[in-house]
């Protein structure tokens, strides 16, 4: 797993943290409490193949109960946090926060020699 400038350090990290960062989000607009994972204990592509396995039916089944009321609703974090819109977390886990990290893997994946996926979304 070679270190790579930007992202959170590696290919399989920065996959994990896109992973776990949209968890977090969701599980707080949920009302829960997200849990601390140790990106150490992810060591293959498999790992995070897996972990995306186990979280994306939670992550779906919250996207696809959207309504349009909970755009507006607001998310109360933790005394002294700063507040934000259901609607604001959502655009910005789903689009912000993955082209974001799309862009840093695009680039470690050129310097591989392998042709990245495309970040618009609208295709």
């Amino acid at each position: 797993m070679e270190r790579r400038t930007g992202g959170v350090g590696s290919i399989l990290h920065t996959l994990i943290h896109i992973i776990d960062i949209k968890n977090d989000w969701l599980q707080g607009l949920k009302g829960n409490k997200a849990g601390i994972l140790d990106y150490n204990e992810f060591t293959s592509l498999e790992d995070a193949s897996q972990l995306h396995e186990r979280w994306h039916s939670v992550i779906e089944e919250f996207v696809y109960q959207w309504r349009q009321e909970l755009t507006e609703q607001l998310l109360v974090p933790e005394p002294g946090k700063k507040e934000f819109t259901f609607g604001e977390v959502m655009n910005h886990i789903i689009v912000v926060h993955e082209i974001h990290l799309i862009g840093d893997l695009s680039v470690w994946v050129r310097e591989l020699g392998i042709t990245p996926v495309s970040a618009i979304f609208v295709e």
